[in-house]
């Protein structure tokens, strides 16, 4: 081993004749450290070189969980990866991650359990954090599985209330008023005492109501009576009582699309949309896949005390390139399931997880297909990908773009240029 300076010192590289592809993986995945004081302090680059094939593995980022990963067929006309095509491509890799170490302290300094680097996540945690403590009301759109709850409890924590949930597709009319609003006694059959509602119990605290356009028109407009004046009447009452509580709703559904298909009450919906977020899913965020599959890795870890278990290069290229239709919980639902039936120690390989995921055939977006490319080529073509990306998920705003990619304005158009990048 020994330490190159070709950018500050900065990076450890190791130099070896063999290399398993699991070792490569555990590299992006940042398994592997220079160790000082008891910190991690730089990331391990490896290049390597086994029978007709060179490899380079360099991480892209210190925190995260995704790298850049090269193959070289070596014929007559091409030889090993060098020291040159090291220097080139840390370099480079060195400007990516000045901008990844910028998104992710804007991560870290908002809501603890949201875990993202995605650039548009963190402009909605950025959001959410300026509303702490404030009693508005909150809007939540996203497809199932995206984290509409998780979200309703990170910002539930701005009030020093209690935070209370209920599902509106879980129950029926009638059952959903008596549960929010509650009821007095023989409001009607059965009801032998009062009961206090939830928006009562969260005085003061949050009210979560999940999957709202499950609702009918009838309890659309009693709610539109809290959401506006945080007042209601208890079922089998004519006494208004007065709460102080925020409400966050949550749907799978795009309300304005339901509101002109006249399934939504508009009155409600335009209250509800003064803060309105749309989270985004899974498959728009490729940067959070892995960081999220080690997260779940090592919870899971833990909570089955299985101590030692770790994802294959294969799997790692597995879940990258997964859609996730299912979203986030899809994605915590394959890792339960794998570490689950895997052995303390053991390497978690793509047979280890469901059918569903192993029928997917979509391009892996961290690996190269090497063809006739030279590495700048290679480079090249994943830098285009990377900032298409971030432009995309910056809606076409150039400033913030620049500022993601750790990249001057003029510098990120001369790549827009140079690459016929398209902008949104």
């Amino acid at each position: 081993m020994f330490v190159f300076e070709g950018v500050a010192g900065e990076w450890i590289v190791r130099q070896t004749w063999k290399i398993e592809n699991e070792e490569a993986a555990r590299i992006l995945a940042r398994r592997e450290w220079n160790w000082e004081d008891g910190r991690p302090a730089r990331p391990i680059v490896s290049l390597s070189h086994e029978g007709s094939i060179s490899r380079l593995a360099v991480p892209i980022n210190f925190d995260g969980a995704a790298g850049v990963y090269f193959e070289r067929a070596i014929d007559s006309n091409r030889g090993h990866f060098n020291r040159r095509d090291l220097n080139f491509v840390v370099a480079l890799v060195r400007d990516w991650d000045l901008g990844a170490r910028k998104v992710e302290k804007s991560s870290s300094d908002h809501f603890g359990r949201i875990i993202t680097k995605n650039p548009k996540m963190i402009e909605i945690l950025e959001t959410l954090e300026k509303l702490q403590g404030m009693h508005l009301t909150i809007l939540l759109q996203g497809e199932t599985g995206t984290g509409k709850g998780l979200f309703a409890s990170e910002i539930s924590k701005g009030n020093p209330g209690p935070l209370v949930t209920i599902n509106c597709a879980d129950l029926s009319e009638s059952v959903l008023e008596s549960e929010l609003f509650g009821h007095v006694k023989s409001a009607f059959t059965g009801a032998t005492t009062g009961k206090k509602g939830l928006f009562e119990t969260a005085d003061g605290g949050t009210v979560f109501i999940d999957e709202i356009d499950k609702t009918s028109r009838k309890f659309q407009e009693k709610l539109l009576r809290v959401v506006d004046r945080q007042e209601f009447k208890p079922v089998g009452s004519v006494r208004v009582k007065r709460v102080d509580c925020r409400i966050v709703c949550a749907s799978n559904r795009n309300l304005g699309e339901a509101v002109k298909a006249g399934e939504f009450l508009a009155d409600l919906y335009y209250r509800l949309k003064v803060i309105s977020i749309l989270i985004p899913p899974l498959r728009e965020r490729p940067e959070d896949i892995l960081l999220l599959a080690d997260h779940f890795l090592r919870r899971f870890a833990d909570q089955f005390e299985k101590p030692g278990i770790r994802l294959s290069e294969e799997s790692l290229a597995l879940l990258a390139k997964h859609t996730w239709p299912g979203n986030v919980r899809d994605l915590q639902n394959e890792m339960e399931r794998a570490v689950a039936l895997s052995a303390p120690e053991e390497r978690i390989d793509p047979e280890d997880f469901s059918e569903e995921l192993l029928a997917r055939d979509t391009e892996a977006p961290g690996r190269m297909e090497v063809g006739e490319r030279t590495l700048a080529e290679m480079v090249g073509s994943l830098e285009k990908r990377i900032i298409d990306q971030v432009l995309r998920e910056c809606v076409g705003n150039k400033s913030k773009a620049s500022r993601v990619l750790g990249l001057t304005r003029k510098g990120l158009r001369n790549k827009i240029q140079r690459y016929g990048i398209q902008e949104p």
